[in-house]
């Protein structure tokens, strides 16, 4: 069976990091966000607690109906 996906989710094998990733493992930001939500059209919204993470979830994931 043939599933067509977008170009860039077959660009690079997950487990081969390019140049770009592991610099910036070797020098993380001094930021203290571990957790993120992708919206959609490339946005994302980042927390640095599990419980803020859990809203960022609600709200824009679980939207009540």
């Amino acid at each position: 069976q043939i599933i067509d996906h977008p170009p860039s989710a077959l660009s690079a094998p997950i487990a081969n990091p390019g140049e770009a990733a592991l610099r910036a493992a070797l020098a993380p930001t001094d930021d203290r966000d571990l957790y993120f939500v992708a919206r959609g059209e490339g946005r994302s919204v980042f927390a640095p607690t599990l419980e803020l993470h859990r809203r960022n979830v609600q709200q824009y994931l679980r939207r009540a109906p």
